[in-house]
């Protein structure tokens, strides 16, 4: 509810930083519900709030959220930012061919 009102306040271009900051602040808290909330409500999303909800959910050890968020998302609205995040969930997975896939994609 809380993050229905945030991004309803909150829903111009000039406050995604600020929208952007209340995902990481959720997440540094451990309280990835309420950044996901805030994430759905926020559209449409910016890469940076991508990955200010990929870096929420690798944070809390949610590191399966955290690819799929990467995997659902459009290569063009990926950034340095997401393949990095990425290619660290990657290894603390243990992934080693979807890290290398992600390289590969990036050096295409």
């Amino acid at each position: 509810a809380r993050g229905a009102e945030i991004a309803a306040k909150n829903s111009s271009s000039s406050s995604i930083r600020f929208m952007n900051s209340a995902i990481d602040f959720y997440g540094h808290f451990g309280r990835v519900n309420e950044a996901a909330h805030l994430f759905e409500c926020a559209t449409p999303h910016q890469s940076s709030s991508i990955n200010a909800m990929m870096s929420a959910h690798a944070r809390n050890q949610q590191l399966e959220q955290a690819m799929c968020l990467f995997d659902a998302t459009e290569r063009e609205q990926r950034d340095a930012f997401s393949y990095s995040i990425a290619l660290n969930v990657c290894a603390s997975l243990a992934c080693s061919d979807q890290g290398l896939h992600i390289i590969a994609e990036l050096e295409s």
